[in-house]
């Protein structure tokens, strides 16, 4: 009944396939050879029992049956070891190599050898006659500053982070042309020691996390730079988080790669700051310089009024412009605090304007114009309008004003009159929430919130 080429295994997937698709059930019956003679099988019960009484037959004994039913289990979990298994059926001379497989795995080495002797040999003296020329090659690789080496040593000494970089495998790079592997540092003033990035990142401040983020963009405008490609660089918000230190590093760098011919940047950000800082440093032209603004859903770009100091034409339109006048107090406050002191009633004064106290709306226009011409020493002459009117509601008016428009005002005084005019209303919104008169008192006698 079994054979080679029919085994048990074959014949226990005919049972299977005859029995899931109901082979028997539809009252089929199965010729099957036994030694010459045939017998009719009609149930998936008796061809199961042919096939364990041949099992039984071939094996001789429950021991050696059981032994057997754990190897074959092994050998028919996938594809390739019933393959495997197939191969020893056909090449029974295998199975007594298997009981040293070290000494067997050695014999197929040997053969491989055997076969591929004179091409090894080749190489084997090619290899001897160019193993000086090998070892100085890899020598100067180790001693060769590579590309990324260099952008590994320009971030190490331009961005202050806890943390120092290191190529690990700098020869390989040169010889094989492999990716570098970054290797992380950690330096906490007592040591250095490796650390895994993963496990870097868990540590490092959200600012520097992105500065560890812009040496993948030095990577990139390296390669870039070394091979000539245009390249037109967004640089978007690059350096929120950074403190002064990295944000002026890579103010600095990109004030460097500005100067090569064949990149173009194009800077978007929202940080006043940054704006004017890398405007300064980078000598951007003016016609260069655009703010965004909507309009009823339309975007457009327009150009930036203020060049330099914004302060300057603010103070030379204080009588003219309310706008100017409402978005300088802060600054003149700031000032006052430098000339007069924390605890001087001009200070006093115009933090009342910023702040919700008790004389908030007591003060006038008038007291503000005092205030300016004592601090800013070059407006002696100044006179404001309506010096009878209240400063709170000079600011409220303005601040109503802008949020009337249809379109967005670009411009820095809009945003500080906005800015104060939110402050002023979200205090008084909180402090008739609270509704506790003793909390009101002692809120509104402190110099600032």
């Amino acid at each position: 009944m079994l054979s080679k080429k029919f085994n048990h295994t074959g014949a226990a997937d005919v049972s299977k396939s005859l029995q899931s698709n109901g082979f028997f059930d539809a009252n089929h019956t199965l010729n099957i050879s036994n030694g010459g003679e045939r017998l009719e099988v009609s149930s998936a019960k008796d061809l199961e029992a042919l096939i364990v009484a041949e099992k039984q037959r071939i094996l001789g004994n429950k021991e050696l049956s059981e032994k057997f039913e754990a190897v074959d289990k092994q050998l028919q979990k996938n594809a390739e070891l019933k393959k495997f298994r197939e191969y020893l059926a056909a090449h029974p001379e295998i199975l007594a190599e298997l009981g040293d497989f070290n000494g067997f795995r050695k014999k197929l080495w040997n053969s491989y050898f055997n076969v591929a002797q004179i091409p090894l040999g080749s190489f084997a003296e090619a290899y001897a006659s160019a193993k000086d020329v090998i070892a100085e090659t890899a020598r100067q690789a180790m001693e060769e500053k590579t590309k990324w080496t260099a952008v590994v040593t320009q971030f190490n000494e331009r961005f202050y982070v806890p943390f120092k970089l290191v190529v690990q495998n700098q020869q390989d790079v040169i010889l094989k042309g492999e990716t570098p592997k970054i290797v992380f540092e950690f330096q906490d003033g007592q040591g250095t020691c490796g650390v895994e990035e993963d496990k870097l990142l868990q540590v490092l401040s959200q600012g520097e996390k992105r500065a560890l983020y812009i040496l993948n963009v030095l990577f990139e405008i390296q390669a870039r730079r070394e091979s000539n490609q245009q390249t037109l660089l967004i640089v978007d918000d690059i350096a929120d988080s950074f403190d002064y230190k990295n944000k002026y590093a890579i103010i600095e760098y990109f004030n460097e790669i500005s100067k090569v011919p064949f990149f173009r940047l194009v800077f978007l950000t929202h940080n006043f700051d940054f704006h004017r800082t890398v405007c300064s440093r980078l000598q951007i032209a003016r016609s260069r310089k655009l703010f965004a603004k909507k309009n009823q859903g339309a975007l457009s770009f327009v150009q930036e009024k203020y060049q330099k100091n914004p302060f300057t034409t603010w103070k030379n339109g204080l009588e003219k412009n309310s706008a100017y006048l409402v978005a300088s107090i802060p600054f003149v406050r700031n000032l006052a605090e430098y000339c007069h002191g924390a605890g001087s009633p001009i200070f006093l004064m115009l933090t009342s304007l910023l702040h919700i106290k008790s004389d908030s709306k007591t003060l006038t226009i008038k007291d503000l114009e005092v205030s300016f011409k004592a601090t800013l020493l070059d407006q002696p002459n100044l006179s404001l309008k309506n010096s009878a009117g209240s400063a709170l509601q000079l600011i409220y008016d303005e601040a109503d004003a802008l949020a009337a428009r249809a379109d967005d005002d670009v411009e820095l005084e809009s945003k500080v009159i906005l800015s104060i005019g939110i402050r002023l209303k979200a205090e008084e919104f909180m402090i008739a929430k609270i509704n506790d008169s003793v909390f009101c008192r002692c809120h509104q006698q402190q110099p600032d919130i």
